[in-house]
């Protein structure tokens, strides 16, 4: 009865200890070094050209995998090409704002479209994740303003999320 008691508390030492492992493990896009300068442009035709594009796209495809969003620091994971650089970012130029009864609570609202434009033609080895890195501030400049959701949208394919001032990440609905 004791050996079996004994096996007991070191299986469930073993999982206690494997669970706690697991749980501070790091995603892999933890690792990631974001890219140097961010291509960014303010250019409201060039943003509606690339939105417009996306049901007939014939490029380089990517995927937006994950949005974090911390104060006015949005960092965007996209996974495809092999060059981090040719990744830019496109803001339609536009904030709309809302007129709640509260005007404390007035939210923001911009659109950026994230394309992937390589410089040459390379087939990549293998799938890669890249970190985009935007600075509210520096994107919207004069018109920042914290309380701005940002719709995010993906130029190789209609995919739009959109991350509220809290972080919240949510995927717009077509």
């Amino acid at each position: 009865m004791k050996k079996m008691k004994n096996q007991i508390m070191l299986l469930a030492t073993i999982l206690f200890l494997g669970l706690g492992i697991t749980s501070c493990q790091k995603s892999e896009t933890d690792n990631l070094e974001p890219i140097g300068k961010v291509r960014i442009e303010d250019n409201a035709a060039v943003y509606k050209k690339l939105m417009n594009a996306r049901t007939n796209f014939k490029g380089s495809a990517f995927e937006i995998l994950e949005i974090v969003r911390n104060a006015n620091i949005v960092t965007i994971v996209v996974e495809g090409g092999c060059d981090t650089q040719a990744y830019k970012v496109i803001w339609d130029g536009v904030i709309n704002f809302t007129e709640p009864a509260n005007p404390s609570m007035v939210l923001g609202f911009a659109n950026v479209v994230i394309s992937h434009e390589p410089v040459l033609a390379v087939q990549c080895l293998a799938v890669m994740k890249h970190k985009i890195q935007v600075d509210l501030q520096i994107l919207l400049g004069k018109a920042y303003y914290p309380n701005i959701n940002l719709q995010v949208s993906n130029s190789s394919k209609i995919e739009d999320k959109i991350v509220d001032p809290n972080g919240v990440v949510t995927i717009k609905k077509k």
